[in-house]
């Protein structure tokens, strides 16, 4: 199955236009509650608050089963993008 990066994108940006949501700050909680952190390990990595993590999920619990699947594949290519890239570069 072949991912269209850019249209993921465009669908990730708008999901977190829609339930007011910061697309940087939602991947980077996706990503460290995938890897099994509480909230306040997260807030504490990302410098937040607990409280601001809690309503991002609460947030990601009102979603529609198909738009929970955009956001984590969404964040499965952003990190294997980066992984990607990092990679590369360290080869230099």
């Amino acid at each position: 199955m072949m991912v269209n990066e850019e249209y993921l994108n465009q669908k990730y940006v708008e999901l977190c236009r829609r339930y007011s949501l910061n697309p940087s700050m939602l991947r980077d909680i996706v990503y460290y509650r995938s890897l099994g952190y509480n909230n306040e390990v997260i807030a504490k990595k990302l410098g937040t608050t607990r409280q601001t993590v809690h309503n991002y999920t609460n947030k990601i619990q009102l979603m529609e089963r198909n738009e929970v699947a955009t956001i984590i594949l969404a964040t499965i290519v952003g990190i294997a993008g980066l992984s990607l890239i990092i990679s590369l570069l360290s080869k230099k």
